[in-house]
Order: C-alpha cells, then structure tokens, then sequence
C-alpha cells in the first residue's frame, strides 16, 4: 500500500526506521538532509513523500507533473527509495502505479547506486531510460597505512610517497587540524572553496546557507579538516563519517600558496581514516585521476527516467 504523507514526528520515525535497513548509510538518505534541502534549496519543488507498506520511504519531490527525488541532485551523490533492497522492486511496481494514478506523467531520477534494486526494477520497463551517470570511486582500507601502500600498483606507490617526502621537505611548518567546533570552521573551508572558480559559482547565497548548516545538523557525522602550511590554512576537506566509512564530500585549497595542498591533504585523510580503523573510504562522485591513483575502484550511479 503506497500513501502520500507529510514530513513531521510520524514520518520521521517510520523514515529512520527505512534508513536503518538501507543498503547504503549515508546523510543524503537521512530525515534531516531532506528537511533541510526543503528548508534552503527546494525553490518551486513541492514535498511529496510516499511511504510503501509501512517500510519503505519513497522521497519525491513534485512540480506539476514532473517527479524527482528530493534531497538535490547537485548535493546528493547518492539518492533512492529508502529501505531493504529485498523490498524495494515490489515497493517500485507500487510507486509506479500510483503515480501514473495521481497524474504523474514524467519520473526523473538521479544518482541512483548501481548496487540498488530500483535501478534493477526500472531496467525491466520498456518505457524507462536507464544510463550511467558517473562513478563515485572507493577505497576497502587495510589494516594499516603501510598495507595500504603495498596494495597500490608500483608506479602509484612510487609517486605517493615521493610527493609526501616532497612536501614535506618544502614545507618544514604543516600540520593537520581535526575542527572541534565545525559550526565555525566551515567558513574556512568556504573561503578555500571560494577560490577555485568554478566552486565559487557554485556556492550561491542558498548553497552557501546550506553548508554553514550542515555541522549544525550533522554534529556526530561531520569530519572537518584543515590543513595548516606556514601558519595559515591551504587546504581543508568536509567529510561525512557513516557505517564506519568516510565520505569525501567537499574540498578546498589555496592553489597560489600550496599548490599540492589538496592532494596532501587528501592522502592524510585516507592515513587517518585507516588510523581509525575505518573499513572504507568513499571518494564520491567524480572520475578524477587522483581517485584511481589512490586505489579507487568504480561503484557507479544511474540516472533513470520514465514517460508514464
């Protein structure tokens, strides 16, 4: 049974339950990440949240005839229906008809995980467009940083270490700094951001609200770290902690200062992550080359759409 439920205290329950049982643990699936895109980022998008059977959370957002998943396609780098994945195929026949019932006549979908039964499911119908999108590259850590390097191909390895010895021999005064009050120190990571042109276009006046509100609404899951050369920050990463991984999910860094700040950076992070004893490392979306180099390895998302 598929009903068309407002967001509150009754919703929010039955959500974290659904989360609890998804495939994937990330804050793009989480209560909070789609109360707070509504609250911020949603503009003309109407909420439009389905509950199927009482275990499945199907977070749609509407705009005339049009459905989408809630949450941001430009924010989110992975979105689905939430719940079992033993449950989401029949849940999507579901959705699918009652849609087609309440005059839904365009369904488009982002950022779908390949490991997700919804893309299974929406393979199956002819009138459904099923691509890849993109890849979001991730690491299994080893045990400790020394096995993580021997994993990497010889010439990976080479190059990792000879770039840290390099930075470090040019820069005598660095060191890492783990935020204890993200709330404040996300400005320097906006302002690192701010200097890469194309992040500076991408950090509207909403977007950049979003993100000063993100330590407020994800204390215990936000890793905010900066790096500190000569005494002042070159670069700085925003990582969510989930189901004992680390997801990559926004950086910044001084190019005219440090021009290898950013990839130092992110080498640290992945010792650190294996430090903690943190099973995986989750690049997120994008094909960059450093991703590959560091030992990534392609989990891909899907873009789906259907004319009902």
């Amino acid at each position: 049974m598929v009903t068309r439920v407002s967001f509150g205290p009754s919703l929010q329950n039955t959500w974290t339950t659904a989360y609890d049982t998804n495939l994937i643990r990330a804050p793009f699936f989480t209560y909070q990440w789609h109360v707070l895109w509504y609250e911020v980022l949603a503009k003309d998008w109407q909420p439009y949240p389905l509950v199927i059977d009482e275990t499945i959370i199907a977070p749609f957002a509407r705009k005339a005839n049009e459905i989408i998943f809630s949450g941001g396609e430009e924010i989110s780098d992975y979105q689905d229906i939430i719940g079992s994945d033993k449950h989401k195929f029949d849940a999507c026949k579901q959705i699918v008809d009652f849609l087609k019932g309440d005059g839904v006549t365009s369904i488009r979908l982002r950022n779908v995980p390949q490991s997700s039964a919804t893309v299974s499911f929406f393979q199956s119908l002819a009138n459904a467009t099923v691509t890849q999108e993109d890849t979001t590259p991730i690491i299994r850590l080893p045990a400790t940083w020394d096995e993580y390097i021997a994993s990497l191909p010889y010439k990976n390895r080479h190059e990792l270490r000879r770039k840290i010895r390099k930075i470090e021999r040019e820069h005598k005064h660095i060191a890492l700094i783990n935020s204890h009050n993200p709330q404040q120190d996300i400005e320097i990571l906006l302002d690192l951001m701010r200097k890469d042109k194309k992040k500076a276009t991408f950090l509207t006046a909403e977007m950049t609200t979003f993100f000063q509100k993100l330590p407020e609404v994800f204390p215990e899951d936000i890793s905010l770290l900066t790096l500190m050369m000569e005494d002042k920050p070159a670069a700085a990463t925003l990582s969510f902690i989930a189901n004992n991984g680390v997801l990559l999910y926004n950086s910044g860094f001084d190019k005219q200062c440090c021009p290898n700040a950013g990839w130092y950076l992110k080498a640290m992070t992945v010792k650190k992550a294996i430090e903690q004893e943190r099973t995986q490392y989750n690049f997120l979306q994008g094909s960059e080359r450093y991703k590959y180099n560091f030992g990534g390895t392609d989990f891909f998302v899907y873009s789906i759409t259907v004319n009902l």
